[in-house]
């Protein structure tokens, strides 16, 4: 098949135009690697050649453009491919070219997605961890990234997470929020005894408004019912359920029922 015209296209792309009318695109690469100029006559073999590779290369150039966002996996990287319909080989030849750019650099990546994280997110270093183990990364690697940054960098960062979170906006009493707390901050990937830790150093206080409100709304609903000391008892357990201290209870009940 001879090649008729040759024109420019978006970005290294260029339009061959062959002499029976039909048109294929190609890549610069391809191009310089084959000679391709106008009057050139390529067999249907040396055709069906630059077609495989055009395309292979059609991956490369596709992953580039996905990692100019953010930094990538292998993983990511192959998923991505498989989603457009890449095959298997021109997905791991992809992906072992960007390797040999260094387009791929596992410690980099690692480095990376950990800075951010510890900078710009609430995520602690075990959710982080399993993040990166998820992306397939080795765990040593993992580890010894995760190791760059001390407990104490991470129990200050703690510290102020959870002081926003005991501040903010709730209708628990202090037991209950402590345990809603907890749990959130390890959902977060924070160890346990972190938490314990600077949860310990927190000046909890119970919200004697709130408090009230949750009284008389326990008392409405169940003074249809009950009276004199099963009434107590039931909003008292309604109460101690919310999270509020026995103590600080009994001395409400004590001082609104004088």
């Amino acid at each position: 098949m001879k090649i008729a015209q040759i024109k420019k296209g978006k970005r290294n792309l260029y339009i061959i135009t062959f002499e029976n009318q039909q048109n294929m695109e190609c890549y610069d690469d391809i191009m310089v690697k084959y000679a391709l100029l106008p009057k050139k006559e390529l067999s249907e073999t040396e055709l069906e050649q630059i077609r495989n590779e055009n395309h292979e290369l059609e991956s490369y150039y596709l992953a580039l453009n996905y990692m100019t966002k953010r930094l990538r996996s292998k993983k990511e990287i192959k998923e991505y491919l498989k989603q457009k319909n890449y095959s298997t080989k021109e997905i791991e030849n992809t992906v072992n070219h960007l390797q040999e750019k260094g387009y791929l650099n596992e410690d980099i990546y690692i480095e990376s997605y950990l800075n951010d994280n510890f900078r710009f997110s609430a995520n602690g270093p075990d959710k982080i961890q399993k993040s990166l183990e998820d992306l397939d990364f080795n765990k040593n690697k993992i580890n010894e990234k995760l190791e760059q940054i001390t407990k104490e960098e991470w129990c200050t960062k703690l510290r102020h997470l959870f002081q926003k979170k005991a501040t903010s906006t709730h209708n628990d009493g202090t037991e209950k929020w402590k345990r809603k707390c907890e749990i959130y901050f390890y959902n977060l990937g924070y160890p346990k005894e972190w938490i314990l830790e600077i949860e310990n150093t927190i000046e909890w206080k119970d919200d004697i408004t709130k408090l009230e409100k949750e009284y008389h709304k326990q008392k409405q609903k169940w003074s249809r019912k009950y009276q004199g000391n099963e009434l107590n008892f039931q909003i008292k357990r309604k109460l101690y359920e919310k999270g509020y201290p026995k103590e600080i209870i009994d001395n409400f009940l004590n001082h609104n029922q004088e």
